[in-house]
């Protein structure tokens, strides 16, 4: 059979080598080094030895393929995703008759490595299953057309962001071997955050959703999630202000309402920590006034 990595019609790919020259600087950060969208992807597959100096995250919308990572055999079919680690041997190929059509990741950082250990810590598998879902894709469509604009410190910033909630996004709903009560508490909250982003919520009230104490909460979530929960539900936040900015003529005081804050002034302060540019830079820099 013929092989080939890319070159698909209606494939979009960015390969990102200035990212890489930026995760050397910023280890801590969980960064791309390529990402892509591959639509009936005949022929598509790829196998090393070795593997890459990098992560991958390869998720089937449509179609078939199949796998091996190390000596593990993976069936595909739309809905499953499969996580490839940095140094390890693999192969894949899209099914002939019936090709996948995929989105893939190729990402790094200190934080990739917890990810991905949590990943498999809960799944005993490189592999997962996730219904198609509207938002996630839009997510990717909005990373991938920031990265576009260039790869400036704030865009990576906001993208990074963008990355690791995409990732989490994958992980949080996997469904363990064994029955994980405190995964379950995480999953119950994180659906809480993203029914209420247009609320103030305390951490207090976070941990009273789900009757447990403020410590114990946080000391679990943080596990499970790799970030607190008060920065986890305000990446949320920044994230939602991000579309309203860029999708909707909001003003920036209607834009912080939305997403619970009612100080425009407190609001943009915030925005310019997580994001790396005040709202009213960000929606310039998509070509907006």
């Amino acid at each position: 059979m013929k092989k080939k990595k890319q070159g698909f019609e209606g494939e979009r790919i960015l390969e990102i080598t200035a990212v890489r020259r930026h995760l050397i600087d910023n280890p801590q950060f969980l960064s791309f080094s390529g990402m892509g969208f591959f639509p009936k992807a005949k022929y598509h597959a790829d196998e090393q030895l070795k593997g890459y100096h990098y992560y991958t995250l390869i998720y089937c919308i449509q179609g078939l393929g199949k796998a091996q990572i190390l000596n593990e055999d993976l069936a595909i079919k739309a809905g499953d995703f499969f996580f490839i680690p940095k140094n390890t041997s693999f192969k894949y190929m899209a099914d002939h008759q019936t090709p996948w059509t995929v989105f893939w990741f190729n990402f790094d950082g200190t934080l990739a490595d917890d990810v991905l250990q949590l990943f498999y810590q809960h799944n005993q598998s490189y592999k997962g299953f996730l219904a198609y879902e509207e938002e996630r894709i839009l997510l990717f469509d909005t990373i991938y057309k920031n990265l576009k604009r260039g790869y400036s410190k704030e865009v990576m910033t906001l993208l990074n962001m963008g990355l690791l909630h995409f990732l989490t996004s994958f992980i949080i709903h996997i469904r363990p071997k064994q029955k994980d009560k405190n995964q379950d508490l995480v999953n119950q909250v994180i659906d809480y955050f993203k029914k209420n982003l247009d609320k103030n919520i305390t951490l207090t009230e976070m941990a009273q959703y789900i009757n447990i104490s403020v410590p114990h909460f946080s000391s679990v979530f943080k596990k499970k999630v790799g970030v607190s929960p008060v920065d986890y539900f305000l990446q949320l936040k920044m994230q939602r202000a991000c579309q309203y900015l860029e999708y909707t003529d909001a003003l920036v005081k209607e834009v912080a309402f939305k997403v619970g804050i009612e100080d425009a002034q407190y609001f943009s302060r915030l925005f310019s920590k997580v994001v790396g540019m005040s709202p009213n830079t960000y929606r310039k820099t998509l070509g907006r006034q």
